[in-house]
């Protein structure tokens, strides 16, 4: 009797023991289970629940990272982009950006966050976030000067778009040059149909990169101001461009303070350039592939 007595009680305090274990286990299981879960409906493209899904992870507080907290944080902007909500889109792009540029995940913020702007026309917001993404990426793709070339496009800065579409086809990186070399081309052809004197410049300069495909982005800018200046006959039509340049800078330096002042992000002050793809073509929204 007294042995199945002792028995029984030693049984019950390994079930009582195994039981608070499990516990401890399943709650630290638990918020990598719904993080997961939560890239699983993102990569299905299952848009509503993918948000439904991250935002409870941010409300349960289980995002220990800020690499955690940045990949819940972009893919909530990109899939409330997908929702058509820019609105709240931009709200968690916002959010990711504050977490600071040395997260690899903010630069696909910046340039989405861009995109957002640019659709909305709102030119100096977007010229911001494009030429900051570039300066803070080690190596810029062509994408990303294609990107802002599109916005040059649009903003009829014709001179600009040729001097990022150049930097992108002297990327060594093997791609097929055939599209940018053709979009160069149209782009040149309209600036000499217009007059612009400079249009000669640009021409060698395209030329040089057709043939090359060898010279770096800051030796190409370089090399076609030197080239623009020693032309003749086009003094007017660089003071046009220069003045034009002055003027980017400044609206970029003020819209773009006043605005992210209002929403409580300071971005960098600094040089503006960045990147398009095809001429007036829709620019593509960076997608994340979360672990």
């Amino acid at each position: 009797m007294y042995f199945c007595l002792r028995l029984h009680m030693s049984l019950f305090t390994v079930c009582n023991r195994s039981s608070r274990l499990f516990c401890v286990v399943r709650r630290e299981a638990e918020p990598g289970m719904a993080l997961a879960k939560a890239d699983e409906l993102f990569n299905k493209k299952d848009w509503k629940a993918a948000i439904d899904a991250y935002r409870g992870c941010i409300a349960m507080d289980i995002l220990t990272s800020d690499s955690e907290r940045a990949n819940a944080y972009f893919s909530l902007g990109y899939a409330y982009r997908q929702m058509r909500d820019d609105t709240l889109a931009l709200e968690w792009y916002n959010k990711l950006i504050a977490l600071g540029m040395s997260n690899p995940m903010t630069c696909s913020g910046l340039n989405n966050r861009g995109i957002i702007y640019q659709g909305r026309k709102e030119y100096g917001l977007a010229l911001a976030d494009f030429s900051r993404s570039i300066r803070e990426l080690s190596t810029p793709g062509r994408s990303d000067f294609c990107r802002r070339a599109d916005l040059f496009h649009e903003m009829k800065l014709q001179t600009l778009e040729i001097a990022d579409l150049l930097a992108a086809a002297s990327l060594k990186d093997g791609k097929d040059n055939t599209d940018i070399v053709a979009r160069i081309e149209t782009v040149h052809k309209s600036i000499a149909k217009s007059g612009v004197a400079d249009a000669d410049a640009l021409a060698a300069k395209f030329k040089e990169i057709k043939d090359s495909h060898s010279a770096e982005m800051k030796v190409c800018i370089t090399e076609l101001k030197a080239t623009r200046d020693t032309l003749k006959n086009t003094q007017d039509a660089l003071a046009a461009v220069q003045k034009r340049m002055s003027e980017l800078e400044k609206m970029c330096s003020q819209v773009t303070n006043d605005k992210l002042h209002r929403i409580g992000i300071m971005s960098d002050a600094g040089g503006s350039s960045d990147s398009g793809g095809s001429g007036g073509s829709a620019s593509t929204i960076n997608e994340p592939h979360p672990p």
